[in-house]
């Protein structure tokens, strides 16, 4: 298997672009599987809340604990998507424009997911859509990658706060727990 592996390693066929793709499809996984099996406590959701309505700073959270969700299916929109790009084929679905700027870099990624939760605040998908889309394109909010659940729960707390709003103020916490 070494020997087969290192004769891929110069392989030049991979498209430009492919690797990223690759890499987004494995963050996106990491990501939503925190989504979907990890809860902040709920007295850390609420500490946090009213930090943000008190204009101070967030603080310190404990680490979450494990709450799978094995009812809500799983469709990996990105990752089909991904594949779609590599491979097209005739008839397919329109893909998610949220998803399409996501995959070609487009910052207007963040506003589109934004408006994808504002229809269904719940949507795991949405969810690892923005917190990718931002750390794509707002580099300090990209230790959110590391704690999107808890953003999330921020969000069910506060819904009048714009979730891209809230991610930004939140990356401090975020930062502050590793």
């Amino acid at each position: 298997m070494a020997a087969r592996l290192d004769r891929w390693e110069g392989d030049v066929r991979v498209r430009p672009g492919v690797e990223a793709w690759a890499a987004l499809a494995a963050t996106d996984h990491r990501t939503e599987w925190r989504l979907r099996h990890l809860a902040p406590s709920p007295a850390d959701v609420r500490a946090l809340a009213r930090s943000h309505l008190a204009g101070l700073a967030p603080h310190r959270v404990a680490a979450p604990a494990l709450a799978p969700d094995p009812d809500t299916p799983w469709s990996h929109p990105r990752t089909r998507l991904i594949r779609r790009l590599l491979a097209p084929s005739p008839g397919a679905e329109p893909p998610c424009p949220a998803d399409l700027a996501l995959l070609s870099g487009d910052p207007a990624a963040v506003a589109a997911y934004t408006r994808l939760l504002a229809e269904d605040p719940e949507s795991p998908e949405a969810w690892t859509g923005l917190v990718l889309a931002l750390a794509t394109t707002v580099p300090a909010t990209r230790p959110l990658l590391h704690r999107p659940e808890l953003l999330r729960a921020l969000h069910r707390e506060l819904r009048s706060v714009p979730p891209d709003r809230l991610a930004r103020w939140l990356t401090g916490a975020v930062r502050r727990n590793g």
